[in-house]
């Protein structure tokens, strides 16, 4: 009898911890992209910094005749109506609001300004490593890019909506190769405050297969990535980004 009430007691358990195993891959299987932000709260988020190609548009309360846009020349000058020029280049927006709104005080009496930023300039970032074309790329907010091997062949078209990210960057250079290390991508980001390099370091193994978008993370100007080479290839992982839109459609073989 304690035997049969052993037996019973261990088929419990082996249920419970069956059904716990699986609600933790339902929750890692349908994360959201809110939940994984959640998890890496650490990483830093540059402040927008103005560079020439920004188009503001800039207002004067009860003025309309100030209001005015305008997009930052090459050297980071703009030109306003009655005022000298001045540079805007590598302000935030509030930076650029105060040195505004001083500039109109030497006009006006207490001038209250308003800023926004209308169109941002494309980004320029660095992608080196296991990828079909490194080097240094621009992007934009909407982008069309074409994933291929470096010797041609068929490709892949895809339209790129909204703020630029690792995935976007990785789609501009032709995609990855076969030799990449999909669980180590780098992204490496110069934190102004802190006056020091970060590196974030990217599974996109989990990205694919866990649906965690919340690591596809925005990219910013001066934004460089690494993909590394790896060292044992695995060929599901190689099939899996084949066919993603991660890799180019064909893949060059050389017979010798």
């Amino acid at each position: 009898m304690i035997k049969s009430t052993n037996n019973f007691f261990a088929l419990i358990i082996l249920i419970s911890v069956n059904f716990f195993d699986i609600v933790l891959f339902k929750k890692n299987l349908f994360l959201r992209p809110t939940e994984a932000i959640e998890t890496n709260k650490n990483i830093s988020l540059p402040k927008y910094s103005l560079g020439p190609g920004d188009i503001l548009s800039i207002k004067v309360y009860q003025l309309p005749e100030f209001n005015t846009q305008v997009k930052l020349l090459p050297d980071g000058y703009i030109n306003l109506p009655r005022l000298e020029s001045f540079s805007l280049n590598g302000l935030t927006l509030p930076e650029a609001k105060i040195l505004i709104t001083n500039e109109y005080s030497k006009i006006l009496k207490n001038p209250l300004v308003y800023i926004d930023l209308i169109k941002s300039r494309p980004i320029m970032i660095n992608i080196v490593g296991e990828i079909q074309r490194p080097g240094i790329y621009s992007l934009s907010i909407n982008e069309t890019n074409q994933i291929s091997n470096t010797d041609g062949g068929e490709s892949i078209i895809n339209k790129n909506y909204g703020w630029p990210t690792v995935v976007d960057a990785i789609q501009k250079s032709g995609g990855l190769k076969t030799t990449a290390n999909i669980r180590n991508v780098i992204l490496k980001r110069y934190n102004k405050e802190k006056k020091e390099f970060e590196e974030i370091f990217i599974d996109f193994w989990e990205i694919l297969t866990q649906f965690n978008l919340g690591k596809n993370y925005r990219i910013f100007d001066g934004d460089s990535i690494i993909v590394s080479r790896t060292e044992k290839i695995n060929s599901n992982e190689r099939i899996f980004i084949s066919k993603s839109n991660l890799g180019p459609s064909n893949i060059t073989v050389t017979v010798i």
